[in-house]
């Protein structure tokens, strides 16, 4: 077998010949125009979707963070409103009432002059009197409300039936009323009991017409009759005057009982017996007339035509004087 010698220039020859083999037997495709152009619209049509997606995700992130913000506003005005009514309330309680006696503790100092001792027993005197009317009103309003509790009892025994229009009840009558009915009347005003009283008669119709509470929806007083038009009103009509009745002669009192009424003896001839001419009667009073109006002065007279003339009534009284 022949033996060969590779040499550089063969060995370079050797791959320029394999390199053409694989280029002939790869087909060749020319490239044109169009695919170009697709290719590049392709890329541009990628980078826009991109693009629309990040904008979609910050516009999402905008709207949480803005619904974050309004929630931490309204927590904010919030807590602020609370703030501002402990505020008040805590400046309400830091006020001095006018009678306040709370200027010092007497159980924690010590009492050296005689003023202070005197001041100390005053305001403790004051201050067990406070306890004393504090410890009595809640008595009473016990006491108030044991008597309601009986009376609410014996209401429901016997039936009671309530009558008066709830416009003008008080809180009290309600309070019964709303018991009877099962209407829940703890720690409401008057106002916001009458309205739960309203709305539960509103929601159960039949109860107006039930016979323990009909009272409460119909008028029992008469209104009075109108007058007529060429009356006066009953306030405005006067009753006529009482006239004096004229004695007769039959109601006239005889002699006998004058004279025995008199002390007169009948059988004196003396004696004067009146008889029914002489007899007084009592005479009605003259009418009053009624004042002259004032009238101005006229004028064609002056002041002096209605002054006196005393220098003729001096010579007269002379001439009298001389008689």
């Amino acid at each position: 077998m022949p033996t060969t010698h590779s040499t550089p220039y063969s060995s370079t020859l050797t791959r320029i010949t394999r390199r053409k083999s694989r280029l002939s037997q790869t087909p060749q495709t020319p490239t044109s125009p169009t695919s170009k152009v697709a290719s590049f619209s392709r890329r541009l049509s990628l980078r826009e979707l991109e693009m629309h997606r990040r904008l979609a995700n910050l516009e999402r992130e905008n709207t949480i963070l803005r619904a974050e913000q309004d929630s931490s506003q309204v927590h904010a005005v919030i807590a602020a409103q609370e703030a501002s009514v402990w505020r008040h309330w805590f400046n309400q309680r830091l006020k001095k009432k006018d009678n306040s006696t709370k200027r010092f503790k007497t159980d924690a100092r010590i009492v050296t002059s005689q003023e202070g001792r005197m001041e100390a027993m005053a305001e403790a005197a004051k201050k067990a009197a406070r306890k004393q009317a504090e410890k009595d009103k809640r008595a009473k309003k016990q006491q108030v409300d044991r008597d309601d509790v009986i009376r609410r009892a014996a209401q429901e025994k016997e039936g009671t039936a309530f009558s008066g229009s709830l416009k003008y009840k008080t809180k009290r009558d309600m309070i019964d009323i709303a018991f009877a009915l099962g209407v829940e009347s703890e720690g409401t005003s008057a106002q916001v009991l009458r309205v739960r009283l309203h709305s539960h008669f509103e929601a159960y119709p039949a109860l107006k017409e039930d016979p323990r509470y009909i009272g409460l929806f119909t008028r029992k007083h008469k209104r009075a009759d109108a007058f007529k038009e060429n009356e006066l009103p009953p306030a405005h009509r006067h009753s006529p005057m009482p006239s004096s009745p004229t004695p007769s002669l039959s109601h006239t009192p005889s002699s006998s009982q004058v004279l025995h009424s008199s002390g007169l003896d009948p059988s004196c001839p003396d004696s004067v017996v009146p008889s029914a001419d002489n007899i007084h009667r009592p005479r009605p009073h003259p009418r009053p007339l009624p004042r002259p109006l004032p009238h101005p002065l006229p004028l064609s007279h002056t002041l002096a035509y209605y002054q006196p003339d005393y220098s003729a009534s001096s010579n007269s009284f002379g001439q009298y004087r001389n008689l």
